[in-house]
This record gives C-alpha cells, sequence and structure tokens, in this order.
C-alpha cells in the first residue's frame, strides 16, 4: 500500500476498518450465494425509482463495468432476482428491476449485515453516526483520483 494510505493516520484507520468489516460482510454474502458486487448491483437495484434503471445507469451506481453488470444481471435473473426488459422507447437500452423476490432477498441480507455491525455501530452516538456518514459520504463522492474535491 501506498505510504499515504498506510501511514497517515486516517488513512491507516479507514484501510483497518475495511479489513476488519470484509470478512464479516463477505460472510454474509457468501452465504446467500453473492458476490460483493453482485450484492453492490442487487443493492442499487432496491433503491432505484418504481419501474428499475437502465442497466449502464445501475452499473455507474454499483461502481461496476458494463460486461460485469450484464453477466451479473444474467445470474441474478436466472435466480429470479431481476427482471430486464427493453425499453420502450429506446430499444437499446435494458431496463432491470428486482422482482418481489428480489426486494425479499435484500432485506433479509440487510438484516443480517445490520444485525452483524450493529454493536459497532452502537460505540457511536446518534449524531456521532450522522457526522462520519456525512463524512464518509462526502469522501467517497469525490471524482477517482481528484484530490482536490
Amino acid at each position: 500500500m501506498d505510504e499515504l494510505v498506510t501511514q497517515q493516520p486516517l488513512g491507516r484507520l479507514v484501510a483497518m476498518l475495511a479489513r476488519e468489516f470484509a470478512p464479516r460482510t463477505a460472510s454474509v454474502l457468501q452465504r446467500h450465494g453473492f458476490t460483493e458486487a453482485g450484492w453492490w448491483l442487487l443493492s442499487e437495484l432496491a433503491t432505484a425509482p418504481a419501474g428499475g434503471l437502465p442497466l449502464g445507469e445501475a452499473a455507474r451506481r454499483a461502481g461496476l463495468g458494463a460486461s460485469t453488470t450484464t453477466v451479473l444481471s444474467d445470474q441474478l435473473a436466472e435466480r429470479g432476482l431481476l427482471l430486464r426488459q427493453r425499453c420502450p422507447g429506446n430499444r437499446r437500452l435494458v431496463i432491470a428491476a428486482l422482482t418481489d423476490a428480489g426486494y425479499r432477498c435484500v432485506a433479509v441480507v440487510r438484516a443480517e449485515l445490520n444485525d452483524l455491525f450493529t454493536a459497532t455501530y452502537e460505540r457511536l452516538s446518534g449524531p456521532e453516526r450522522d457526522t462520519l456518514t456525512r463524512l464518509l459520504t462526502r469522501l467517497l463522492s469525490a471524482a477517482p483520483g481528484d484530490t482536490h474535491a
């Protein structure tokens, strides 16, 4: 790892927290048959407006490549968790939307993840959690490679 990430207090703490959270998250996702990328796609579609999202937009929101998203959407559709259809107004666009089974699956996995991390999150007060969420969101919203965001 880059010295800035591993030696600076903030970077080191973020890396350590990610290292602690990742295996616990992975165990829940694996138990439900998801890769991390598949879960991100499913999660983004769960928060999509009624009618779903164009697959390219879902990929962008989930931080995934187009080909990865296509493969994952095939797998999720085979499992009955999402539907894909051509956009009536633009046949080049594929719209992806969760099925009822997809929404139920997301609810179950989110509940397990929340249960897994509740004790960790409760170390902070409500206002502290809100502040940390706001700050981390701001860090994540910076463009990749943008050091001045």
